[in-house]
């Protein structure tokens, strides 16, 4: 569960939050919780990238750090559709064989339509922007 410790937010496991709004966007990059569901957040759609992007280049081990992510849904500042995907290193869906569905907070995701991003050690993330609602969703799958 997360905790606040030095005015930092801590986690390392779960974080739902309906109401997102006091936390730092500065700060996403420090979240490592396994699993967040984050709404109502001030939270861009370059935080969203730049996070993408420290998960792509870690050298970190599954469960350590940025690693340590599993699901993350954040509703984004400003519109999904602004989200680069090819910033991030995503290919269009299609490219792998990956189930297309994820339950988590006792909601079924749907990924049939996302992108995904294979990192250097073969881990294969997806990744899915929801523009009507501004969410941006990413899961790591398991191997």
């Amino acid at each position: 569960m997360g905790s606040i410790s030095n005015g930092i937010l801590q986690c390392s496991d779960v974080i739902h939050a309906n109401n997102f709004q006091w936390f730092d966007p500065e700060r996403f990059q420090d979240l490592c919780c396994r699993s967040m569901c984050l709404l109502k957040a001030r939270i861009t759609t370059r935080n969203v990238e730049d996070l993408i992007i420290e998960w792509g280049n870690s050298e970190e081990q599954m469960g350590e750090g940025v690693k340590n992510i599993k699901f993350f849904e954040v509703q984004v500042y400003g519109v999904a559709q602004n989200f680069d995907f090819t910033r991030v290193g995503a290919q269009p869906p299609g490219r792998v064989q990956r189930p297309n569905e994820y339950m988590d907070f006792n909601v079924m995701y749907d990924f049939t339509t996302a992108f995904d991003i294979i990192h250097q050690d073969g881990t294969l993330a997806s990744l899915t922007a929801v523009e009507g609602l501004d969410h941006v969703r990413f899961i790591v799958w398991d191997q």
